[in-house]
């Protein structure tokens, strides 16, 4: 894989370097230095100032370092941003695919070292092979807001019923010490998910083929744990690090001994809706646990989530799953 800089792929630009506290609020997307929603703080109303034209790339220059996201529409932003627009023509697929180059660079900087100076040098791969990527890549499609049960549904919590953990869930802890490490040697298809303590991305922050999961030595696994490979339909729950982030596996995959996995007692399976559920009413417990405190298989066994309940006091699962249906954006479930 040839390599190039930066900055021969990319005009960069310095940002607006704008105050939001001295912007009134309109309809312009404001980027700063942030690591989530792709970077938008705020929207605001045009100034004197134009702002960037879309179809480039905003990256952190301090803050959340390297921080990259593609904006598709114009924009302002804050202090310390650079602006990325392609010296030749790119697709947003190939602009997303640099994105992830850019990040991968994050271990190099830090909150007391800025990439101001040298992020124009950094290397990443080349046109032809980041267009061989992302041709291989399925089109971003923008969800559906459509709902699925029309009729509306209210919530109250007042006669919600407080549950033991292990009265409604089987629950197992992860499989491997550490993430298992890709072996180019193999031909085969990496489709299984390695779940990590992270909460971005549905906690996934590998893929590996079952012949690298496999092979692992003895060593590295947890004698009495259920892996390696996990069952779809299940919740995964961060233990350590992004203490109390919950997310929906919904295919085969493996996972960290920093994540607990849960599977619903009597063979019921989670779906989509019922996850969506679940994992939130999981997460509003994050606030007990961090990373002195961990919420381990154990803790979580005892531990306590109040859930709606049906005439004979047993959770409501249909309940549940038709509330969310009735929400927008639950046809892209």
């Amino acid at each position: 894989m040839k390599q190039v800089r930066l900055d021969s792929l990319f005009d960069i630009q310095s940002g607006n370097g704008l105050a939001l506290n001295d912007l009134d609020e309109g309809s312009i997307p404001f980027v700063s230095r942030g690591e989530k929603n792709n970077g938008i703080v705020a929207y605001v109303k045009k100034e004197n100032l134009s702002p960037f034209p879309g179809h480039c790339i905003t990256v952190a220059l301090s803050g959340s370092v390297l921080e990259s996201f593609y904006q598709d529409q114009p924009f302002y932003t804050a202090y310390h941003i650079a602006v990325l627009y392609p010296k030749s023509k790119m697709s947003r697929e190939v602009m997303f695919f640099y994105c992830t180059c850019i990040r991968k660079n994050k271990y190099r900087y830090s909150y007391g070292r800025q990439a101001n100076k040298t992020m124009r040098s950094l290397l990443v791969p080349s046109l032809d092979y980041a267009e061989n990527i992302a041709s291989k890549v399925s089109t971003i499609k923008k969800p559906s807001a459509g709902i699925l049960k029309q009729s509306a549904i209210e919530i109250d919590v007042r006669n919600w019923q407080a549950f033991r953990y292990d009265e409604i869930f089987s629950i197992s802890k992860g499989y491997f010490q550490r993430r298992p490490e890709a072996d180019e040697s193999i031909d085969a298809p990496r489709n299984i998910p390695f779940i990590g303590a992270t909460e971005k991305g549905n906690g996934v922050t590998s893929w590996l083929s079952v012949p690298e999961i496999s092979q692992q030595d003895d060593q590295l696994i947890q004698p009495k744990a259920d892996g390696p490979i996990y069952n779809a339909h299940s919740i995964t729950v961060s233990n350590n690090g992004s203490v109390g982030y919950a997310f929906f596996q919904s295919v085969p995959f493996t996972c960290s001994i920093d994540v607990n996995v849960l599977y619903l007692l009597d063979n019921k399976i989670i779906s989509p809706y019922l996850a969506m559920f679940l994992c939130t009413a999981i997460e509003l417990d994050r606030y007990r646990w961090n990373y002195g405190r961990k919420w381990t298989a154990r803790r979580m066994a005892n531990s306590i989530i109040k859930l709606p309940t049906d005439k004979e006091g047993k959770p409501d699962w249909d309940f549940m799953e038709n509330f969310v249906k009735s929400q927008p954006y639950s046809k892209s479930l």
